[in-house]
């Protein structure tokens, strides 16, 4: 398993994809700091424009990249020829390229934690330890969403092999669901408690502030916790299921190769073999 985690971060990180696209998250933070900066400047426009860029471009864009990046051309075969070369099982693998891509998104939200300190930094923002405690937390919760609707849209990703329908998925669950609550400040209605429970983003901005509050909802970590259980379990099933699709066809052929002949048929082959030695 740990062979996979470590093949899968590695061919990730190392493609030309992530190698130009990631940086520009992270290129974006400077950008809106700069503009920022220019306007009026002072620890709180620092501190709120961060907390904006980090939901209106960060969040989206970095699992996004992600998902484009870990794809690869004939997903499901490249992910049967992976777990048979390295003598595990299926649901191993499936675990393994979940975990893979969970590292990388842990490591980015932890090197943008650590980016943005230093922006405030570099440009004299002077935020004091509670705005930084408070930008920590908010990546930190945002994090954890990423990660639980990552590893949900694995599920899409093998289910088509096309990465198009996990990412649509992901834009959905971590901005369009999110932002449309914000429209008139639905945050507060029953409608936003139910998503609450079902968009992981909508669950851990409502866990957020029950932490800025002191107050922490753990039963939020207990759902994310069931989304990730639940969407890896369906998963597999779909590898499963491609898998024995696969084995299907190909004992098929192989009961069409070894399909008995005919003897009359035989005793013609065998007739037309013996002119053929006689008469060159």
């Amino acid at each position: 398993m740990f062979g996979i985690i470590k093949e899968e971060i590695l061919t990730t990180i190392r493609k030309k994809r992530f190698i130009l696209l990631m940086p520009l998250v992270y290129i974006g933070a400077v950008v809106v700091t700069v503009i920022t900066k220019n306007k009026h400047w002072n620890d709180m426009t620092f501190f709120l424009t961060m907390l904006d860029y980090i939901f209106r471009f960060f969040n989206t864009s970095v699992g996004l990249i992600l998902i484009f990046c870990v794809y690869r051309r004939k997903y499901t075969r490249s992910s049967i020829e992976q777990v048979e070369e390295h003598g595990v099982k299926r649901n191993t693998g499936v675990a393994a390229r979940a975990f893979a891509g969970a590292i990388i998104l842990m490591f980015c939200y932890a090197f943008m934690a650590l980016f943005i300190i230093l922006l405030g930094l570099v440009f004299g923002a002077h935020c004091s330890g509670y705005q930084i405690y408070e930008l920590v937390m908010r990546l930190a919760a945002d994090c954890i969403a990423a990660v639980t609707i990552y590893i949900g849209t694995l599920f899409w990703l093998y289910l088509f092999a096309f990465p198009i329908v996990p990412m649509i998925v992901y834009f959905i669950s971590v901005f369009a669901l999110p932002w449309l609550f914000t429209i008139e400040e639905h945050y507060s209605n029953i409608y936003f408690r139910v998503a609450s429970f079902i968009s992981a983003k909508c669950g851990m901005d409502v866990f957020f502030t029950s932490v800025i509050l002191s107050k922490p909802q753990w039963l939020y970590i207990l759902s994310f916790i069931g989304h990730i259980v639940l969407t890896l379990l369906l998963t597999m099933l779909v590898f499963k299921f491609k898998k024995k699709e696969r084995k299907k066809k190909k004992k098929k052929g192989e009961q069409e190769e070894e399909m008995p002949i005919d003897p009359e048929i035989k005793e013609i082959l065998e007739q037309s073999d013996l002119i053929e030695g006689i008469i060159p």
